[in-house]
């Protein structure tokens, strides 16, 4: 299995085939949306050539929801491609960057993360990806750092 069709299944609970191809595409997606959020925490203008991939992939027909039996949630429809996936995500990053307050973007504090992150906290001074990630372990680095005796 490939690390993209782990984080599809982690992500969306779905199985994907992946080809050379396809996570080319996926590669070629991850890169310009790193791009345009790059630029976006940077407060410069968003790299036309990116915004065109990520137009691109969200031009393809999303995965779509189904009602389950018993009306109380929904599940996607199956079998879901990888283009579908890619434009579900490309649909959320526009929607984010195109509505939400980009101000609130925010990259993780821990030292050692890369991620990027949408602040959705009341304060908006959310420093971590995942309190139960990154919060956490620096938590507990500060907490031992504290415990340590001198010597």
């Amino acid at each position: 299995m490939t690390d993209l069709q782990s984080w599809v299944r982690a992500g969306f609970q779905l199985e994907v085939d992946v080809n050379d191809h396809g996570l080319a595409e996926a590669l070629t997606l991850r890169g310009a949306l790193w791009r345009v959020l790059r630029a976006s925490l940077d407060g410069n203008p968003l790299p036309e050539m990116a915004i065109s991939v990520l137009n691109s992939a969200a031009r393809t027909a999303p995965m779509a929801r189904q009602l389950d039996r018993s009306a109380q949630g929904w599940r996607w429809q199956r079998p879901v491609s990888l283009d579908e996936v890619m434009s579900a995500v490309a649909r959320d990053a526009i929607e984010l960057l195109a509505v939400e307050d980009r101000s609130r973007l925010r990259e993780c504090a821990a030292d050692n993360c890369a991620l990027v992150f949408f602040d959705d906290s009341r304060s908006g001074r959310r420093r971590w990806c995942a309190p139960q990630r990154c919060g956490d372990r620096i938590r507990a680095r500060t907490y031992r750092s504290r415990q340590k005796t001198p010597g």
